[in-house]
């Protein structure tokens, strides 16, 4: 009998608003109507509005983690949120985006976690890519006396990470929340409903009531497999 797989591919880039400052320059690149630097050019431009995305490279590599152990083991997400992390010293890669705002939102319903597995045992892959990010200006302004309104949205890619040692973060609840319901199968998997509670943009790894932490070392190249056992709560 196969074990189950969750596949940890990283989704569709989310998009992050944050404040940004008009250009003390004035605008280099204000498209078709305001390219003389005429009244209709933006103020907003930096950085450029057409500032290209990075680009998006296949996996070259899979990790795949056989983890058995005690517990409920988190391996889905309702909203932002990783239900696995990865970090390589004092850096943390970035695997989901934070939720994207735009000129105008409302506070968006936080992150949490969506399913759950009871170990036993199953297996999680990771395709040894994170979100690498660049940012373009976003004029926001509006008829009025405020003057120019800029913000800017950052644009993600999913690259190859390198070769070196990596600490892979396991999210674990010892009690099953009241927001999830059984749906059988084996082992038994949990799906979780959204508490509707405001928390936050999102963008890290998804909250639960504790984390273990695994070592590793991944090569310049080809695949590889590690058993991780999670212990019984102290």
């Amino acid at each position: 009998m196969h074990t189950p797989r969750f596949v940890f591919l990283l989704a569709s880039a989310w998009l992050l608003v944050t404040a940004c400052q008009p250009s003390e320059d004035g605008p280099t690149d204000a498209g078709a109507d305001g390219a003389d630097g005429g009244a209709d050019a933006s103020p907003c431009n930096d950085p450029p509005q057409d500032t290209p995305p990075p680009p998006t490279v296949d996996s070259r590599q899979t990790v795949t983690f056989h983890v058995s152990g005690n517990g409920l083991l988190v391996t889905g997400a309702n909203g932002p949120c990783a239900p696995l992390s990865f970090s390589s010293g004092a850096d943390t890669l970035t695997l989901v985006g934070a939720s994207e705002c735009g000129c105008e939102c409302s506070p968006p319903i936080g992150p949490s976690v969506g399913q759950l597995v009871r170990l036993g045992t199953y297996d999680m892959v990771w395709d040894a890519r994170a979100l690498v990010s660049s940012y373009r200006a976003l004029d926001c302004t509006r008829p009025g006396p405020w003057g120019p309104i800029c913000r800017r949205t950052r644009l993600d890619g999913r690259q190859p990470v390198p070769a070196g040692r990596y600490t892979a973060r396991f999210a674990i609840e010892d009690t099953l929340p009241e927001v999830c319901t059984s749906t059988g199968g084996t082992p038994e998997t949990f799906s979780c409903r959204d508490p509707g509670i405001y928390r936050d943009f999102g963008g890290g790894q998804c909250r639960a009531s504790r984390y273990v932490d695994v070592e590793f070392d991944l090569p310049e190249s080809g695949d590889i497999e590690i058993d991780v056992v999670i212990p019984s709560p102290t």
